[in-house]
């Protein structure tokens, strides 16, 4: 395969991604605002996350496939650096809005009876705000010289470049990484372990209850043995029952054998 064949089906196929991931956030959008019952605060939280994609896909990603067809960057340094924080700020906003995307399920499922006080419409808008802060405010030390925003020639677009500053490089996987890693790590556990703890409630649950309907039943069982059979009189009675049933039975099966004996006769 030549290098022009390849660089052809890189941008064909980075097109494809282009135009269906904004077309797929483009409708998260239109769909969660469209209807009244699906504006809530989770669904906010996920359009937080899918305007950061958004970013990508509308912005960088057409920047990106031209200068895969030019196979250099041709749009200067300015906006260089101007789209190397812009890829930046939505790859860290992603992050963060994961990690509150795991906060806010983890307080709906575990700590339902203060999730409608922790996370009220301005609480969850100041939340929202405050992962952007912290974006912005991560992805703005390499403007100031702590790293810097460079052209990537094997990867086609402009981000910051990790060896211009280490101990940037590592600043970023504690924080932007590690942490919301940690943070979703425990939300979901957390999660799982409440939902298994509650199936196993509801099973015992469950067997109390069959439990208690096969005692209730057998209660109605034993009440006429236990109760019935004590008392002098229906003992006597139920005597009676049964020999009198069981004459009858008698005098119905000897007088058919009678009759045959004096046929006989």
């Amino acid at each position: 395969m030549t290098q022009k064949v390849s660089t052809i089906i890189e941008a064909i196929v980075l097109s494809f991604i282009c135009g269906v991931s904004s077309l797929g956030n483009a409708t998260l959008f239109f769909v969660f605002t469209r209807k009244k019952h699906l504006r809530t605060i989770s669904n906010g939280f996920l359009l937080n996350l899918a305007f950061a994609d958004l970013l990508v896909s509308m912005l960088n990603m057409p920047i990106t496939v031209v200068t895969i067809i030019k196979e250099r960057w041709i749009f200067g340094n300015t906006a260089c650096v101007f789209f190397g924080f812009i890829t930046m700020l939505s790859f860290v906003s992603s992050v963060m809005s994961l990690a509150m995307i795991a906060i806010n399920r983890y307080y709906y499922v575990v700590q339902w009876k203060t999730y409608s006080i922790t996370f009220t419409t301005k609480k969850s808008a100041l939340f929202a705000a405050v992962v952007w802060l912290i974006s912005v405010l991560l992805s703005v030390p390499p403007l100031f010289g702590w790293a810097e925003y460079r052209y990537i020639p094997g990867k086609s677009y402009c981000f910051v470049s990790w060896p211009s500053n280490v101990f940037y490089m590592y600043f970023m996987m504690v924080i932007c990484f590690c942490g919301p890693l940690i943070a979703m790590s425990l939300s979901y556990y957390n999660i799982l372990k409440f939902t298994r703890e509650a199936a196993r409630r509801v099973n015992e649950q469950r067997a109390v209850d069959v439990g208690t309907l096969l005692l209730g039943y057998a209660n109605s069982m034993c009440n006429p043995m236990v109760y019935g059979i004590r008392n002098p009189v229906f003992r006597r009675e139920l005597a009676s029952l049964f020999s009198s049933c069981t004459t009858n039975r008698t005098v119905h099966v000897s007088q058919p054998v009678v009759a045959f004996a004096e046929s006989k006769k």
